[in-house]
């Protein structure tokens, strides 16, 4: 840990003793020598007969609006993405999994997701940079439709271990946020105008900081809210669907 202290949770193993690990597993150590500390070394054993049931597409954004960079238009396309989540208490090995429907993409060999962390596949890495500032674990081949469809995720026997056809609506986003980044101005629009919408903004740390209802479209100023510059999480309900969209207020 920071500061030299050894964290609670690790475990002191002499020299040539044996660590019993049961399915995937990340092991990291470290050689204490006097007050010295070694290098850390960091090591991946992974289960081949994985068990995928804490793994969960989290997000899926599809259908983004297109946006204006200086005096180009950037395609919507280019701003897709879809996360997954290890929602266990045990690595997940992905290395074998690759995207068989929607998209294209295989997963690296050394590919291991830990315990409640994140793994995001981008359409364009350049820009989901510029919007979110944070670096894909990788880029995917093709584009989500915009209708909705099938996304399938398979295991290396070509077996279905997720798949969104019965999680996902016709459509992922049924309201648009805009423009991320933002100055201060923040536009919310429902794909049907009629639509009632809950909106609540959190900030990274939990803390409730705007809650309003509204109908169909509506404008919210950031900067009347006297909050920091920062990254934002706007949650909208339309329709029973919850979506939680990351935005960054650069006043």
């Amino acid at each position: 840990m920071i500061g030299d202290q050894i964290g609670s949770s690790a475990k002191e193993i002499g020299n040539g003793g044996i660590i019993g690990l049961k399915g995937t597993a990340i092991l990291n150590a470290r050689v204490k020598s006097g007050e010295r500390w070694s290098a850390l070394a960091s090591v991946k054993f992974t289960e081949i007969n994985e068990d995928y049931t804490n793994l969960k597409v989290t997000e899926l954004h599809y259908h983004p609006t297109d946006s204006l960079v200086g005096t180009d238009i950037i395609s919507g396309q280019s701003f897709e993405f879809i996360e997954l989540k290890n929602t266990g208490d045990k690595p997940i090995n992905l290395s074998g999994l690759k995207f068989t429907s929607g998209i294209e993409y295989e997963f690296k060999e050394t590919d291991v997701l830990a315990p409640k962390q994140f793994y995001v596949i981008a359409s364009k890495p350049k820009w989901f940079y510029e919007r979110h500032f944070m670096v894909p674990a990788g880029n995917f081949a093709k584009n989500f439709a915009n209708s909705g469809e099938q996304v399938t995720i398979s295991n290396s026997a070509g077996s279905p271990i997720i798949d969104t056809t019965d999680d996902l609506p016709e459509s992922e986003n049924s309201v648009s946020v805009y423009p991320n980044p933002t100055k201060g101005l923040l536009y919310l629009k429902a794909d049907d105008e009629n639509s009632g919408v809950q909106v609540k903004i959190y900030s990274l740390s939990g803390s409730m900081i705007f809650q309003s209802a509204i109908v169909g479209n509506s404008v919210i100023d950031l900067g009347s809210l006297n909050i920091r510059s920062g990254i934002y999480l706007v949650n909208t309900k339309c329709n029973d669907r919850n979506t939680v969209h990351k935005v960054v207020y650069q006043p």
